[in-house]
Formats: structure tokens, C-alpha cells, sequence
């Protein structure tokens, strides 16, 4: 009966650990956490409530605005498994319905520098916005993940 008992509660915190962290943001970070350097934020939602920020450039307007309840950094050390870390974490962020946003020519025109910014496709409001920068010279590869209700626009200049 004991034994019955402890398989019955070990299945319920089981099921019910799944169904709490049914996120697959969520999933990715916690698969690429492990040995590097991360951290992760729970924020008021006060601190970056209803926020907008302008960015400008020669090519292109953007603009981020909305909500961020949630902040996650992964620091790849090893700059080379980094970058196929972040390949595997881009190919899945596709499968689940992401895009990858229009960013300004000159940030990547060096083949030293790469900023990718991945948003939910079709959403005005994304419940993730992640971004992957990557500098050769730096040997520096990063995935920031800001989760809450965010939109990211793009227009032409």
C-alpha cells in the first residue's frame, strides 16, 4: 500500500511539473542553461511596463514596446559549441512558429558582428522576443530572452 501511495504522489508531482511548465521557451533554456553562464530575472511588472524604446538607423525604423515580466541570459564560454548550440536553439524557435525580425543592414554588415532577433510570427504581441548576438573578435556568443508581451516593429526609413 506504501509503495502504491509513493508511485501515486511521485506521478501527481510528476503530471502536474509538465503541465506547470508547459512553456517551450521555457524548455530551451533550461536545456541550454546547464554549464554556461545564465541567469535568469523574474521582474515586477511595473519595472518595464508599457516601455517603448525608438531605435533608428539609416536603413530601418524599429521600435519595442509592451510588457517584460521575464529576462534570461545564456553566455556560451566555448565560442564554437556556442554557435551550434544557438543553430539547434534557432531551427527549434522556426518549429515552434518564430521569425526571425528584419535587423539594420549595418549591424551585421561585419563578419565579425551578428545580431538575430526572432519574435512570434503573426502576433502583434510576442510572448518572447529573443536575441542572439554573436562577436567573432570577442569570442562571445549570446542568447537573451525577454519574455512578457512585447511587439517589435520594423519599417523602412
Amino acid at each position: 500500500m506504501k509503495r502504491q501511495l509513493t508511485a501515486a504522489i511521485f506521478t501527481l508531482f510528476t503530471f502536474s511539473g509538465i503541465a506547470q511548465n508547459s512553456d517551450p521557451i521555457e524548455d530551451i533554456y533550461r536545456r541550454y542553461e546547464g554549464e554556461k553562464f545564465s541567469v535568469a530575472l523574474n521582474l515586477d511588472a511595473s519595472i518595464f511596463e508599457d516601455f517603448d524604446i525608438d531605435i533608428d538607423t539609416d536603413d530601418l525604423q524599429q521600435r519595442i514596446r509592451g510588457t517584460v515580466k521575464r529576462v534570461r541570459f545564456i553566455g556560451f564560454e566555448d565560442y564554437r559549441p556556442g554557435l551550434r548550440n544557438e543553430k539547434q536553439i534557432i531551427e527549434e524557435l522556426l518549429r515552434l512558429g518564430y521569425e526571425l525580425a528584419d535587423t539594420p543592414s549595418e549591424w551585421n554588415e561585419d563578419d565579425d558582428h551578428q545580431l538575430l532577433i526572432l519574435k512570434k510570427k503573426g502576433k502583434t504581441y510576442s510572448p518572447h522576443l529573443i536575441l542572439i548576438i554573436n562577436d567573432r573578435n570577442e569570442r562571445d556568443a549570446v542568447v537573451l530572452i525577454l519574455s512578457g508581451s512585447i511587439n517589435f516593429n520594423t519599417e523602412a526609413s
